[in-house]
């Protein structure tokens, strides 16, 4: 069966360079703060603080614009969004499939799951933009969101 999973090489055989290195090491603490339980922390420690999270989802919510449902650039609304699916969801942990750097860009294939909902799982793919630092600038997730635990009630209460 083929690696349905394998690990990025560059075509010319090179080795990552110093800023994808330390991009995939950003991500990896992407992934320990999102999997921790202070959203607040996760935001302001893994984003920038000028950002932009673009969510895609190919049904609604597509790359030709974006509106109040599907872009954050505020972090304390992003904050407040992190604090409110964490609590839709409290056990879900983030598991990366394949990381994919390509200079201040990686491409992250990664799974949700959930030890409260057994044999479920949401799967996603970003493309993540780094400043200088390692922190994330441009986050452009591609999901469906009816499967995002906690969303549907979080856009309910947006618009309500």
């Amino acid at each position: 069966m083929a690696d349905l999973n394998p690990s990025h090489e560059h075509a010319d055989g090179r080795g990552p360079t110093a800023e994808e290195q330390r991009n995939v090491a950003a991500m990896e603490r992407f992934r320990e703060l999102y999997n921790g339980e202070d959203m607040e922390r996760f935001v302001r420690e893994a984003y920038a603080p000028a950002f932009h999270v673009l969510n895609l989802d190919g049904s609604s919510w597509t790359a030709g614009g974006a509106n109040r449902q599907n872009l954050l650039d505020d972090p304390d609304a992003f904050i407040r969004a992190e604090v409110f699916i964490k609590a839709a969801a409290p056990g879900r942990r983030m598991e990366f499939r394949r990381v994919v750097p390509a200079g201040n860009i990686v491409t992250l294939e990664a799974t949700i799951v959930d030890p409260a909902r057994p044999g479920w799982e949401l799967s996603w793919c970003g493309i993540y933009t780094f400043d200088g630092e390692g922190r994330v600038v441009s986050d452009h997730t591609y999901l469906n969101r009816n499967d995002w635990p906690g969303i549907g009630d979080l856009l309910a209460r947006a618009n309500g």
